[in-house]
């Protein structure tokens, strides 16, 4: 029976362990989480064994035990914990990262593990909906390599991935991509109520317009740019609308704040503190 013990249990690992339990996993959970709510919100909603209120005491029986550990922690707090549970990990044990930004090189010289796989997954996953890519080190095995693909399908679509360069990338776009859509749907309301609409009505139709959007580019063979132009008639409302948001710069900015998310994410992984 495999043993899969997370480090952290925030809303990441709360969706994966739903995947696991959609996939019918019949091993044992163990979760290492040092808020009091979170943990027993855990222990009751999916029946996980976890951590008591001194973790660091945890470390050497949950972990040890683990024949897969996910660090779903922060990755600005990584190399501080590390410290405290890298004499536990061992060379049969498989390393699953969701950490932004930290890359598979880096978290191998803070724990000595190669056997390590990495994840970029998205907020969406919390709906089963997620957007992931995914790389492993030459070290994983097949069996390791499926789990983790049957896993990430169970939440939305996952992309493999033999470049870890490309994940600083997907941070840029799918990680982060939603709460770009959460500023689009915020403007498209706030727009809504100074034109006087009720913010519920506004938020509504901004809301619905985004996910059918999103739903219609999916299920479509045209590209997004034909999309748009088959709702942008001549010297229509549309046409006047996307003419002032391309001449305010719009899609500059959002090419420049994807580059910034990519930035970012390189100097996660590079920085020595």
């Amino acid at each position: 029976m495999i043993t899969i013990t997370f480090l952290g249990g925030g809303k990441m690992a709360r969706a994966l362990i739903e995947g696991l339990k959609s996939i019918s996993y019949e091993g044992v959970v163990q979760v290492i989480e040092p808020d009091k709510r979170i943990r027993e919100n855990l222990k009751i909603d999916f029946d996980v064994t976890i951590s008591e209120e001194n973790i660091e005491k945890q470390y050497d029986h949950l972990i040890s035990n683990s024949d897969i550990l996910i660090l779903s922690i922060k990755p600005q707090t990584f190399r501080k914990i590390s410290k405290e549970f890298k004499n536990n990990i061992s060379n049969k044990q498989t390393i699953i990262s969701i950490m932004a930004g930290i890359n598979i090189p880096t978290i191998t010289d803070y724990i000595n593990s190669k056997k390590i796989i990495r994840i970029m997954p998205n907020t969406p996953v919390q709906v089963k909906s997620g957007m992931s890519m995914w790389t492993s080190s030459k070290h994983v095995d097949k069996s390791s390599l499926d789990f983790c693909k049957n896993l990430l399908k169970s939440i939305g679509k996952e992309i493999y991935t033999s470049n870890e360069n490309n994940l600083d990338i997907a941070t840029a776009i799918s990680g982060s991509g939603p709460a770009y859509v959460f500023l689009m749907i915020e403007s498209l309301s706030e727009a809504g109520i100074q034109l006087g609409l009720k913010k519920e009505i506004s938020l509504d139709l901004a809301i619905q317009t985004v996910f059918g959007s999103g739903k219609l580019a999916l299920s479509s063979k045209t590209s997004p740019q034909e999309l748009r132009k088959n709702v942008t008639s001549r010297g229509g409302t549309t046409e006047a609308g996307i003419k002032s948001m391309l001449d305010n710069g719009l899609d500059q900015s959002i090419i420049k704040g994807v580059k910034a998310a990519f930035e970012k994410s390189i100097e996660l992984g590079i920085r020595k503190n």
